[in-house]
């Protein structure tokens, strides 16, 4: 994890960028979510949702 990720612009750690990732990752997931309920008005059952 100590282990450097470098290019012309960045300096990450491997660490940094296992999170910044994730964090990409679960912005896409949010996305889509919306994309579902805007659609079909239905959103995967792990979602949490309130009652009516």
């Amino acid at each position: 994890m100590n282990a450097r990720w470098i290019n012309e612009s960045k300096n990450f750690s491997c660490l940094e960028i296992l999170l910044y990732n994730m964090r990409h990752i679960q912005h896409h997931v949010a996305q889509l979510n919306l994309y579902l309920r805007q659609t079909i008005d239905r959103a995967p059952k792990w979602v949490s949702q309130v009652k009516e």
